[in-house]
């Protein structure tokens, strides 16, 4: 692939092409931080499957709390997903980090 060349202004740095990592911060200045419990997306979900097993009965196949990035994942494989806002972040996806001071 051909490196393509950018019109530069004279006296001027060069723009970088990658842009460096910015630390996220709430209204009155406290760190925030992604979501453990629903890794950033603001959503929890269940899920359950049900399947013939061998002799002819009926088992459910449950899933507890994953992340709601999953959730079309596991409705292709079969799954019936049911969602959530997440308690910790009220479905913003990002919290204050612990030690901050609130």
């Amino acid at each position: 692939m051909a490196r393509i060349k950018h019109a530069e202004l004279p006296d001027c740095q060069p723009v970088p092409l990658k842009f460096k990592e910015v630390p996220l911060e709430n209204g009155a200045g406290n760190p925030l931080c992604l979501c453990r419990r629903c890794e950033g997306d603001g959503r929890i979900c269940t899920a359950e499957k049900r399947s013939i097993d061998k002799q002819g009965g009926t088992v459910f196949e449950t899933l507890k709390e994953f992340a709601g990035k999953y959730r079309r994942q596991r409705e292709r494989s079969g799954w019936l997903v049911k969602s959530d806002t997440c308690p910790d972040c009220k479905g913003a996806g990002l919290i204050c980090k612990k030690g901050a001071a609130q």
